[in-house]
Order: C-alpha cells, then sequence, then structure tokens
C-alpha cells in the first residue's frame, strides 16, 4: 500500500571540456550528472496525433526561470531546472534538473554513478517499517523532521502565495534527498557505457547518509487534468488526495456543490502537505493507518480523530495543532487573500518546534551561593 512512485532517473548532460594548455584533445566532452524527471500525459494524444496542452509545463518552467536565483538554499525544497524534452513514443516530457551544488563533482575526477541518486521520503519512512525490513533503520531525529516540515511548508507558502501555482501531487513519493556527499554512499561504479540509470533499488537506504533536513519537491502533475479519459482513483495509492480532489470524487463537490468543483485548487495541495506533515511527524507511511475495509471517509475520521491527535506525544501540541489546521482548513475553501495568513501562522509554528535545534546542546545553569 502507498503511492506509486514516480519516474525520475539520473542521467548525464554532455557539454565541451573547458581548453586547457595540457589538454590534446579540443572535442573532448565532459559529461556532468543531472536528474531527469518525467512528467507522463495520455498516450490517446500520440495515437491521435494531437498535442497535449502544455500550459501547466509552461507555467512551471517560466516559475523556474524567475527564480532559479534563489534555488539551492535550505529553505527554498526545489531543484534549478536546466531545460526539457518531448519523448513522444513514451508519452511523457523529461525535465532536467541541476544536482545539488554540494554534490558538483569535478570533470576530471571519476565518480560513482549512484552515490548522486537521491531517495524519496517514501522509501525512507519504508526503510524504519519492519514491515518492509526485517532490521529497520532508526527514524531521524526528530529535530531534522521538524527542519525537513518547515522547508516544504515555505516552498509549497513560496509557489501557492507566490507564484499561484499548484503541484496537485504532494506525496512522500514525490519528495527526495540526496546524499550528504558524493562521498556517502559506497557504491559500484557504473560501468561508462551506460547513459542512465533508474533509481529504484533494493538497497535498504539510512537516511543517516543523505540530506534530511533538506527536501526537493518534484514531479508536478503536469497534465492528468487533460486525459482524454477519466476516472476516479483508487484510494489505497491515493490516500495523500482530499476526497473531493477531481481525481478522487464521485459525484459534487462536499463545499461548494458543484459537479465541476470550482474551489480554489490550493486546497487539495494544503490537504496533501497535511498528510505528508503527518507522516514526518509519526515517520509512517499513510499506508500504515489504512486497512482495505475502510471506505474514504472512514480513513478520513481515523485520521482527524486518532492520528493526528497522537502526533501531540510524538512531536509536541505546537506541531499537532499545525497539522491539524492545514487539515482542517483544506476541508473549506481557501482564498488568496487567505492563504498568505494561513501560511505564516503554519510557518510560526513550525519554527517554534525547529528551537529544539540548537547546536549550544547545554547552557550553565546559575545557582546561588550559600
Amino acid at each position: 500500500v502507498g503511492m506509486v512512485p514516480s519516474s525520475r532517473t539520473i542521467a548525464h548532460f554532455k557539454q565541451p571540456k573547458f581548453p586547457s594548455s595540457t589538454s590534446e584533445d579540443d572535442g573532448e566532452v565532459v559529461k556532468i550528472p543531472v536528474l531527469v524527471d518525467f512528467a507522463p500525459f495520455d498516450p490517446a494524444y500520440s495515437f491521435t496525433e494531437v498535442r497535449v496542452p502544455t500550459e501547466r509545463l509552461d507555467a512551471l518552467l517560466s516559475y523556474y526561470s524567475r527564480t532559479s536565483i534563489l534555488f539551492d538554499q535550505s529553505s527554498i525544497s526545489s531543484l534549478s531546472c536546466l531545460g526539457f524534452f518531448e519523448d513522444p513514443k513514451q508519452a511523457r516530457f523529461g525535465l532536467i534538473y541541476e544536482l545539488p551544488k554540494r554534490l558538483t563533482i569535478s570533470p576530471s575526477v571519476p565518480y560513482l554513478h549512484n552515490n548522486v541518486a537521491p531517495v524519496s521520503l517514501q522509501t525512507l519512512i519504508q526503510s524504519s517499517s519492519k514491515g518492509f525490513h526485517r532490521f529497520p533503520h532508526p527514524a531521524p531525529a526528530l529535530e531534522d523532521r521538524f527542519r525537513m516540515a518547515l522547508n516544504l511548508v515555505l516552498t509549497c507558502y513560496r509557489i501557492h502565495s507566490e507564484e499561484h501555482f499548484t503541484h496537485k501531487d504532494i506525496c512522500s513519493s514525490n519528495i527526495i534527498f540526496f546524499p550528504k556527499s558524493t562521498h556517502t554512499l559506497s557504491l559500484k561504479p557504473m560501468d561508462a557505457t551506460h547513459s542512465h540509470s533508474s533509481l529504484t533499488s533494493n538497497e535498504n537506504p539510512k537516511s543517516e547518509n543523505y540530506d534530511m533536513r533538506i527536501p526537493y519537491l518534484t514531479s508536478f502533475d503536469l497534465f492528468t487534468e487533460h486525459n482524454l479519459q477519466k476516472s476516479p482513483l483508487p484510494l489505497e495509492s491515493n490516500l495523500h488526495r482530499h476526497r473531493d480532489d477531481p481525481k478522487m470524487r464521485r459525484g459534487a463537490c462536499g463545499v461548494c456543490q458543484y459537479d465541476e468543483c470550482k474551489c480554489s485548487a490550493y486546497r487539495f495541495d494544503i490537504y496533501s502537505l497535511g498528510m505528508l506533515l503527518l507522516e514526518i511527524g509519526h515517520w509512517l507511511s499513510l499506508g500504515d493507518f489504512f486497512k482495505k475495509k475502510y471506505s474514504m471517509d472512514d480513513f478520513k475520521h481515523r485520521v482527524d480523530s486518532i492520528w493526528v491527535k497522537r502526533l501531540a506525544n510524538k512531536c509536541g501540541t505546537i506541531y499537532m495543532k499545525v497539522v491539524q489546521d492545514i487539515l482542517n482548513r483544506s476541508n473549506i475553501n481557501i482564498t488568496d487573500d487567505s492563504l498568505r495568513d494561513l501560511y505564516i501562522k503554519w510557518i510560526n509554528g513550525l519554527q517554534k518546534c525547529c528551537l529544539l535545534d540548537d547546536d549550544e546542546w547545554w547552557a550553565p545553569i546559575l545557582v546561588g551561593k550559600d
């Protein structure tokens, strides 16, 4: 049970090698590792020779072009986009992302191909579960999870409130982390004849090898709203979606009462963000909260009445109240005017949680003299 992982791969970006006085081959090229994130579209467009609408792709690229100077900072959990290409045979677009600066490798130094590959939040949570591994790894430190949650909320704030854009598929499989350094993982070097590799692996990754404080938001849903054939998605693989989400809903929206929902699309992203923070707080997958006998209403009731409240003794009352408020607000329509104030409230709450994160772990205690 869990979200279906998106298709991502590490590939080579070829560029001419910077000329030097000692180089004998002026035509030599350098292979730079990049992340390719595939955005699929309905294959029917390829058969009908009708071009899939690209308004959301264009808007996302515009967002990246305006804000690329801000990327690779701990408070902006997005990567810098270098460009894109279309793969019509596979009915998908590929977005090419620059890796974090700390993973930049000198062209003259051979690197292990897979030791720059990211891992998803879903995979790391499952690595701590006895249901997936016989010898599970411990969860990350609480202060690391607080900082992770804060940076994700800051990123969504920027996308929603400043860019007026939506992700439409915020879930743990679309949050990724990169190794702390290129020497963190000891994997076999990739054969030089390969141009790319899948990010799927049978390894059980340890969160301590990854920079858990800097999550990256990937795999924006760019095309599914233009699918020629639409049917509700299965519940078990979409537990991060609100029951009023157009991809899940059967019948009229519970808030606006329209068959074609007229609510702000932000509310569905915000619900998914709340569910993501629920997973981070418990360090459990949403599938761990779900049983096949549950309806969507059953699942939502148990989340609100049991799992959110249990965050108080796991992460403290402030964190619990932030998650609770995010999920509650997603049950009503959210206006552009209220969006910024809501985010500021949530960010302030998580910043208070992050006060726990202090390098000065000790302080002298002043006592009176006898």
